[in-house]
């Protein structure tokens, strides 16, 4: 079994069985620029939760891969859409 990180490459995770870790927590919320409180309320946990989680305080739920992939999505389908009001308010600025 070979040891390897949870986020590998940039938004894919790896395989299924294998539990996230505390870094893994901290790495997921500061790459999509998130706060404690906001991947909390994502994840329907309490800010605290995540702290304990990427402190190593308490064990993080062995879905949480599944969970992250999720918010995954969500994120970059937000990111897109932001792209995309950028765009036409651009477009609608210089007409």
């Amino acid at each position: 079994h070979q040891s390897t990180s949870l986020l590998h490459n940039r938004d894919n995770f790896l395989v299924k069985h294998q539990r996230a870790t505390p870094s893994d927590i901290k790495q997921f919320r500061e790459r999509y620029s998130k706060t404690q409180t906001q991947l909390a309320q994502d994840l329907g946990v309490t800010r605290s939760t995540i702290s304990r989680w990427e402190r190593g305080v308490i064990r993080i739920p062995s879905v949480m891969p599944v969970a992250l992939r999720g918010l995954t999505h969500i994120y970059a389908s937000r990111r897109s859409s932001q792209r995309s009001r950028d765009r036409n308010a651009a477009i609608a600025r210089s007409n």
